[in-house]
């Protein structure tokens, strides 16, 4: 009976002796060091940038499942995303983490010509936190923020060279050669390029078009080439520039890469080459 009352005693207590463990796991303390971040894209437009971290786990069975990411341009934050990861840590030594986020710093070209007219470039950061879990469903949340310096795009532009030629048959050759002229280290993608051409005021070339779909490398230029001829049949005062000799060309048009759409009105005089 004295044994069993301490049974019955010691069953009512709850037996302290062996515990259950009812409680959340503690927060998992992972350590991220934002080593290094850059502008892994850019467009006129885009921008993307590329955060390396290092984490080291707590102990083992550690995972960085993802991150939340906030892409600060200028001081603003202009997007914002998550990235999923699914790599495992160690808890002995440094894993190289990626984080990736991109946004718009400009929506037309009224916006790439603000950034253009800027120098020295803007600030443009990539910032928010990584996920973490372990054993016995344990988590983690860790900030991590990092800052580099965006270059300021440049507009392409459109560049001519224009010769002419007169025979005496009666008719003068035009040549021009068009050129896009990316002044960006990074290619230019280009939607196409429409436009007409007069002579004297009078048109030669309505609805011509050029660089459909193409992609201009950066620092570099893409020409193409447009001829027309000039004879009684097309163009009236074809005598007067005989006899003065001398003619002036206009160009007008749309430069189209996409977002950015940019009017092209130039002309000058045309030096006959023979």
């Amino acid at each position: 009976m004295r044994r069993l009352l301490v049974l019955v005693v010691c069953a009512l207590a709850g037996c302290a002796s062996a515990p259950e463990q009812n409680g959340a796991p503690a927060p998992l303390a992972v350590q991220v060091d934002s080593k290094k971040a850059e502008v892994s894209k850019q467009t006129l437009t885009e921008a993307t940038v590329t955060v390396d971290a290092d984490a080291i786990a707590p102990g083992p069975g550690v995972t960085a499942t993802g991150a939340h990411w906030e892409l600060v341009f200028d001081g603003n934050v202009i997007a914002t995303g998550d990235e999923k990861l699914g790599v495992p840590l160690s808890a002995t030594e440094p894993t190289a983490l990626q984080i990736v986020g991109g946004g718009s710093v400009a929506k037309d070209a009224k916006g790439v010509q603000a950034l253009a007219d800027h120098r020295g470039g803007f600030p443009i950061a990539l910032r928010g936190t990584i996920d973490f879990t372990g054993p016995n469903g344990a988590t983690g949340k860790t900030e991590f923020a990092k800052a580099t310096n965006l270059r300021e795009p440049r507009m392409p532009t459109v560049v001519a060279d224009v010769g002419a030629s007169h025979y005496d048959d009666g008719h003068v050759n035009l040549g021009f050669n068009l050129g896009i002229d990316n002044p960006n280290p990074f290619p230019v993608d280009v939607v196409g390029f429409t436009y007409s051409i007069s002579i004297n005021g009078q048109p030669v070339v309505k609805d011509g078009s050029a660089g459909n779909q193409v992609q201009v490398p950066g620092s570099s230029k893409k020409v193409f080439e447009v001829s027309e001829q000039l004879d009684p049949t097309n163009f009236k005062d074809l005598d007067h520039i005989y006899k003065t000799n001398s003619m002036s060309y206009h160009l007008v048009g749309v430069l189209d890469v996409g977002l950015a759409k940019f009017d092209v009105d130039m002309g000058s005089p045309i030096n006959f080459t023979r």
